[in-house]
């Protein structure tokens, strides 16, 4: 066989085109080019809403598989959208769902940020679309779309694993940052551990203060009774007869005119007085206060600082440079000083540690330059092109310019003798 066309066509024998193409179609060729968006520049006149948005779908889902295409353990994707038609008659609109299809490269592997990172791509390709929608998995039928409420061995998910990473890191830059200008830079290494609550409280508190000022008291409503009148006192002989009910009715008896009942010895005459009474009753309005008190998504609860210094370098008067651990004073000031970098709190139970160790020299595994692979790469590619130079030198010094400039004939004289 042979190439034309700029390597776009492959000449074969007439008597071997079907050998060939059955060889190709075993091997799963030639693949199908994606159609784009250049799909939409051939439209017919006529076509109806409903082809022109299936055109367009197709359109995306074939730009969308040439995007993730360009990641390079990924060998083949497939984009499949299915985007809900809108109504107005709908309150609550359906959302639009995606899922690709990948098939990777043999022996490569497709990490957690980057099926995040093909998530966001196909949902921000897609108007309404939520990257929880979008399902992502393998030729081999594995899932590989991250689960945002997947949760590690701390019973934390991913937003809360990282949450706490980002406080330890900015925790440990501060206590770096405090402390290089002493130990200079490269010589101070910090570790924080940071124990966070995601425990989030809700409370309801109705709260009711008294009335103050000059004037406290605001009156919601106000009885006033007032009764006056005559009273008549109890009479009779006071004591146990006098609480008997009273017996049977008997005729009186009438005496002469100008004479009254005498009166049995011991008893007491009725006094009638007069009597008043006011009754006031008032109801005052209180202060009332409603409060909802919610309580932080996040509250740290214990904070651990692990910090290592390493020997100072002092210079001696013969310019040697000597070692030295720092003093006790020292390391007692660098942990105060640690200890206001993190917000240290006795109440919390934080923990601080600083400790002067000489740090090790870092041994480099890596071996000579001359070792390396690249080296001898370079080196035969150096060599390869200087024999073909050189090569080029040799045949250009006599082959070609004698060619090109060939010498000047030789000018034979002829010597006359005279005689």
């Amino acid at each position: 066989h042979k190439f034309t066309e700029g390597g776009g066509a492959i000449m074969v024998p007439g008597d071997k085109v079907y050998d060939a193409r059955l060889k190709l179609a075993g091997q799963g060729l030639p693949k199908a080019g994606n159609v784009g968006f250049e799909v939409l520049e051939n439209q017919k006149l006529g076509t109806s809403q409903f082809v022109e948005q299936v055109n367009y779908q197709r359109a995306l889902e074939s730009e969308l598989s040439s995007s993730i295409k360009t990641l390079a353990q990924v060998r083949d994707a497939r984009v499949h959208l299915a985007i809900p038609k809108t109504s107005a008659f709908l309150r609550d609109q359906p959302k639009p769902t995606a899922s690709v299809v990948l098939s990777l490269h043999p022996g490569r592997v497709i990490d957690e940020q980057q099926t995040t990172a093909i998530t966001h791509l196909v949902s921000s390709s897609v108007p309404q679309l939520m990257p929880a929608m979008v399902t992502v998995v393998d030729s081999e039928g594995g899932l590989l779309a991250p689960n945002p409420n997947k949760t590690g061995a701390s019973g934390m998910d991913a937003a809360q694993i990282k949450y706490v990473g980002e406080v330890e890191n900015q925790v440990a830059r501060r206590i770096v940052t405090i402390l290089e200008p002493i130990t200079g830079r490269d010589n101070v290494r910090a570790q924080v551990a940071v124990d966070v609550d995601f425990t989030q409280s809700e409370r309801a508190e109705e709260v009711f203060k008294p009335n103050s000022g000059q004037n406290p008291a605001s009156i919601r409503s106000q009885q006033n009774l007032e009764a006056s009148g005559p009273v008549t006192s109890a009479g009779g002989i006071p004591g146990a007869l006098t609480n008997q009910p009273p017996q049977g009715g008997q005729a009186p008896i009438e005496g002469q005119p100008g004479q009254g009942q005498a009166q049995p010895p011991g008893t007491q005459s009725p006094v009638s007085t007069n009597a008043n009474r006011k009754e006031q009753t008032v109801n005052y309005e209180v202060d009332r206060a409603i409060q909802t008190v919610r309580g932080p998504r996040a509250s740290v609860k214990r904070v651990s600082t692990a910090v290592i210094v390493n020997f100072k370098k002092t210079v001696d008067a013969e310019g040697n440079v000597k070692e030295t651990a720092y003093t006790p004073q020292e390391i007692q000031q660098m942990t105060s000083l640690v200890r206001d970098a993190m917000g240290f709190s006795q109440q919390r139970g934080d923990s601080v540690s600083v400790v002067s160790i000489p740090f090790s020299p870092p041994v480099s595994d890596e071996p000579p330059f001359w070792k390396q692979a690249t080296f001898a790469s370079v080196m035969r590619e150096f060599f390869k092109f200087l024999i073909i130079a050189t090569v080029l030198g040799l045949v250009t010094v006599f082959l070609v310019r004698p060619i090109l400039f060939p010498p000047p004939p030789k000018v034979v004289e002829e010597e006359q003798r005279i005689e």
